[in-house]
């Protein structure tokens, strides 16, 4: 975890255990603390990659539930705010990037071909 984000690991040591330096306690003690913290915790946000809290992730996906629910149909229908939160590409450029296969063959056929 420190290698990942030492100073996330700082910040939630303090605000969860109240601990200030990672001197202070045995080395064992400090990875059980650590591995104790919850999954909305900086340095575990980091692990997995999110620049975004949990809560607001959840929230932006309620969002786009309700804006599909309150669409008219016209048009090519609203925006995902939690593909913008996350950063995510497009759903036609995922299109181009992910082929589709008919059969097993030509998934082998490709395969082999490189």
């Amino acid at each position: 975890m420190i290698a990942v984000g030492e100073d996330e690991l700082i910040c939630d040591m303090a605000e969860v255990y109240g601990i200030l330096s990672c001197d202070t306690l045995p080395v064992l003690l400090y990875a059980t603390l650590a591995t104790g913290l919850r999954s909305n915790s900086r340095i575990r946000e980091k692990m997995d990659g999110y620049d975004v809290k949990t809560e607001s992730l959840i929230l932006s996906m309620i969002f786009d539930k309700l804006s599909y629910v309150f669409w008219n149909g016209e048009g090519e229908g609203p925006k995902k705010l939690s593909s913008l939160l996350l950063g995510e590409q497009s759903e036609e450029r995922t299109n181009k990037r992910n082929k589709i296969y008919d059969s097993p063959e030509d998934f082998e056929r490709e395969w082999e071909e490189g």
